[in-house]
């Protein structure tokens, strides 16, 4: 299957966000065909420090991108270039590899099983006592939830045939992407490194000098015990780690029972859907793992979840290389990053494409006053209910109007501002504007500052009728997606009254306020 080149960078749909350069490898290899084979021919936008590749993964246009560094912060600042470059994204996948836990609601976990992301824990978020590390409020508040795209394609694999059918694909992309490599001197990188080294240990079994009489952490055995810098470092084969003390899995044991299968069999990879914990530390703590699977449900642990999550639509797709535990997986990585780029692309098979809202549109504006506020928990149903009415995106022949009352003081203007950069996440191509109603001139100041924004001709003569040439320019179906946000509207004279402002507001089939 071939299809035609992209016109341009707002053709392309999709991003595929890599931490690491063997994730990056592995997740090429996906690819149908590459559209940069003869070089760059797309660029990227001013001010865009990121380097890509692009091609076809399936039915989709696919940039890839390599993180500079590990961490959030700088997937937060890559996921960011990329929305500047690539104006037309609907979806990330954040693919890489990652440390699991011992069970997810499907049931066990094994190395090379991939994990999605349900949502999002930042689990390092929280303040630092001299004695501990308290979360921010709990860790539940923590949590990230994926746009209502998302949340339908994930619905989908909660369900027996479809979690069922995803398995199926992935077990199939992933021969695709071992065959690749069959006449390669590559062959064999992506192969299944055996049952014999999934070790599974009790989480009290600390991975430390057990048998060499010249290290002292021998001797330790305490969960808080320090361990020399030379067994951080060292194999399990190296400290003499005991396999008595590996935990007994009833689907490793099924493996090893038809180990005379066929290996495709038995590397089937199986796909856990859940909260996926993300912070700027690798957990390698058994204990802390297990505690946070327990309070929040928690399957998995990677480093960039959190950082890309609120600047793109997204999905961490990870597979698993180690079990977040003080012992070394290192043979894992390249098969677990494999599975993970195989799961991704069976995740775009299932995926539905929809209608370009706006053609080589650039991203909206966002004026708003405020700082998103970091604080802010709870308030789901109201939030959920008010984005239902107004992204612009679902708007066809009329201009949404939604009003937030209540008695002054509940959270009216929190609720405003979370939706505010919410819709910004969601809809990437439409504006965003806070103006404050407090009075006629906090009014007018905003409207300037809009018209500045857009451009308008005249906005900043003395003699501009400033509100009447925002109000037409908005107005106009050629302003793109929009919404308004009027703060403190609480007085009905300034707002209706015989020179009210309500007479200012626009009106467009592409706008809500």
């Amino acid at each position: 299957m071939s299809s035609s080149r992209p016109s341009s960078r707002d053709d392309f749909e999709v991003a595929i966000i890599c931490a690491l350069p063997l994730e990056c490898d592995a997740a090429s290899y996906i690819f149908d065909e590459f559209w940069d084979e003869n070089g760059d021919r797309y660029g990227r936008a001013v001010g865009d420090p990121n380097s890509y590749r692009t091609g076809r993964v399936g039915k989709y246009n696919v940039v890839l991108a390599l993180l500079s560094h590990m961490g959030k912060t700088s997937a937060a600042s890559a996921a960011a270039s990329i929305r500047m470059s690539y104006s037309g994204l609907q979806l990330a996948l954040l693919v890489g590899v990652c440390g699991g836990a011992r069970h997810s609601r499907e049931g066990e976990i094994l190395l090379g099983d991939v994990v999605i992301s349900k949502t999002i824990i930042q689990y390092d978020f929280g303040r630092q006592y001299p004695d501990k590390f308290v979360h921010k409020n709990t860790v539940v508040d923590c949590r990230s939830h994926p746009n209502k795209d998302i949340r339908t394609l994930l619905a989908t694999f909660e369900t027996d045939r479809g979690i069922d059918k995803l398995e199926q694909r992935t077990a199939y992309f992933l021969q695709q992407l071992q065959a690749k490599l069959v006449q390669t001197r590559r062959r064999g990188k992506y192969d299944y490194p055996g049952m014999a080294e999934d070790k599974l240990f009790e989480p009290a079994y600390r991975h430390k000098h057990h048998v060499s009489p010249m290290c002292i952490c021998r001797e330790y055995s305490g969960e808080l015990d320090p361990v020399c810098d030379e067994a951080l470092i060292s194999t399990c084969a190296d400290l003499g780690c005991d396999d008595e003390h590996l935990i007994t899995r009833e689907r490793l044991q099924a493996k090893q029972q038809s180990e005379h299968d066929r290996c495709d069999t038995l590397q089937q990879p199986a796909v856990h859907v859940g909260a996926i914990a993300s912070g700027d530390k690798v957990m390698k703590s058994a204990a802390d793992r297990d505690r946070l699977s327990r309070e929040a449900g928690v399957i998995a642990f990677e480093m960039e979840g959190a950082g890309v999550w609120d600047e793109v639509p997204c999905i961490v797709v990870k597979g698993v290389c180690d079990y977040a535990d003080s012992h070394k997986h290192k043979g894992w990585q390249n098969f677990a990053a494999a599975t993970a780029a195989s799961a991704s692309k069976a995740i775009l098979e299932f995926s539905t494409r929809t209608d370009k809202v706006m053609k080589a549109s650039p991203a909206g504006h966002r004026m708003v006053p405020f700082g998103r506020n970091e604080d802010f928990v709870g308030r789901e149903a109201a939030l959920s209910k008010l984005l239902d009415r107004i992204p612009p995106m679902t708007i066809k022949d009329n201009c949404q109007r939604t009003a937030i009352e209540g008695l002054g003081g509940i959270g009216k203007t929190q609720i405003a501002l979370e939706a505010a950069f919410r819709v910004h996440r969601e809809y990437p191509h439409c504006s965003v504007f806070w103006v404050p109603a407090v009075d006629a001139t906090s009014f007018e100041n905003a409207y300037r500052e809009i018209g500045r924004l857009l451009g308008v001709k005249g906005i900043d003569s003395d003699e501009a009728d400033v509100k009447t040439l925002v109000q037409a320019t908005l107005s106009r179906e050629d302003a793109g997606q929009w919404l308004l946000i009027v703060d403190n509207a609480d007085d009905p004279e300034l707002l209706f009254g015989p020179s009210g402002l309500s007479k200012y507001l626009p009106f467009s089939s592409s706008g809500a306020f």
